[in-house]
Parts: C-alpha cells; structure tokens; sequence
C-alpha cells in the first residue's frame, strides 16, 4: 500500500497534465487550422482513453473486493495514456475509448499475474509501461484512420494520408495493412531485445561484483532470532 494515498493520486494528476504536453506538444506549432484541430483530437483522445481505462479498472476491482480502490483508479488512468499514446492522433475517439478499455483490462491482468509469479514490481511500471505500451503500438496499426478511413495515417501528420511519390494515397489493403502490423510488432521485438540485454548487461556485472542487494525475504526463523534481543530487553 502507498504510504500517502493524496500524494499518489496528485502525482497521477500531474502526469496526466504533463501528458497533454508529451503528445499535444509534438504537433510542433499551431500556425495552420489544420495544427490546431490535431492538438485537439490530440487532447481529446487522451482525456477519453485515460477516462475509460480509470472508470474500468475502478469498477472492476470494486466488483471484486467490495473496496473503494483509489490506487488502481490511479493506474488505470496511467494505463489509459499508455495505452492511447502511440495512435493518439491517428486514430478516431471511439477507438481511444476502445484502447482506454482494453489497456485497463490487461493492466489489470498483468498486475494481478505479476504478483501471483512472485515478481517485485510495486509500481506496476510493467503492467503500466510495458504491457500497455505493447498494446498500443499493435492496436496503432489496425485502426490507423488516413483519409476517410480507408488510407493509412502513417507518420504524415494531420488528417493528411501515407501516399507515394505520385501523390497518391496508399489505400489500406490487406497487403499494406500487413506491412503495418508487421513493422510494429518487429518494434516491438526490438525494444524488448535492447532494453532486456543492455539491463543484462549491466545487473550482470553489478551481481558479479557483489553490487546488487540480497533481495531474498528473511525465513520465519531469522525473524525470530532477530527479535530476541529485542524482547529481551
């Protein structure tokens, strides 16, 4: 449990006030109406997704416990932004909603599987960060909106479509839109394969000099034996 429950849902209010400027502000400048719209779509789709992954998880854990969980609340809400981050100017608002949900549920799934394998991740920055972010940059492919829906957004900006040389749009057929799945999911394996050798790496020679702590739990016994003292005097 957080030892200040109204520090931790004011930190996850500044992170959700600093996440309209990480994605709104990378539109750059608002010099045309196009600009300005994107920023909007931008805000909105952020506010939508962090809004439906919050309400999901916050139902769904007082489903289960019959408790008010303001702490999940707080990581659904985080789920969300995650969860919408990679598609949030490339995709329509029902989707954001859609990600919102879908990134609460395995935030929730991902948690709950984290603590039953034994693994120490108190803030649940992998369910949060690792397994939302995931999610997000595979949902980004499918419903990359383009043009009228049936061209790919891709990294063009605005509501303008990924197109050829010509001009022309690249209409999202069933060969295009492979290409986009597949090029995200090797994304994704690359991420995993930098960030999980370089941490290797660096915990491997920070174990092989005796750098790491001993996380391992005190047995029953030593408990015992380290209170002794302490009871008698």
């Amino acid at each position: 449990d957080p030892h200040s429950l109204p520090l931790s849902v004011l930190g996850t209010f500044v992170l959700w006030f600093g996440w309209y400027g990480l994605n709104g502000g990378r539109v750059g400048h608002f010099h045309t109406v196009e600009q300005a719209f994107l920023a909007g779509h931008v805000a909105m789709n952020m506010t939508l997704s962090a809004a439906c992954g919050g309400l999901l998880v916050f139902m769904t854990r007082y489903a289960m416990t019959n408790k008010y969980d303001i702490i999940s609340l707080c990581g659904g809400i985080l789920a969300g932004l995650v969860s919408i981050s990679a598609g949030v100017a490339n995709v329509e608002s029902g989707v954001a909603c859609f990600a919102g949900l879908i990134g609460g549920m395995i935030y929730l799934g991902v948690s709950c599987l984290l603590k039953r394998v034994g693994v120490d991740d108190p803030v649940d920055a992998f369910a949060i960060h690792g397994a939302c972010g995931m999610w997000a940059v595979v949902y980004a492919a499918f419903f990359d909106m383009g043009v009228g829906f049936d061209a790919a957004h891709g990294p063009s900006g605005g509501w303008r479509c990924f197109g050829h040389e010509t001009g022309s749009c690249e209409t999202k057929d069933k060969h295009f839109s492979t290409q986009m799945v597949v090029a995200n999911l090797a994304g994704i394996a690359t991420i995993i394969a930098w960030s999980g050798i370089l941490s290797a790496a660096i915990f491997g020679i920070l174990k092989v000099f005796g750098l790491l702590g001993d996380m391992t739990p005190d047995s029953p016994e030593k408990e015992e034996d380290d209170d002794e003292p302490l009871q008698s005097i």
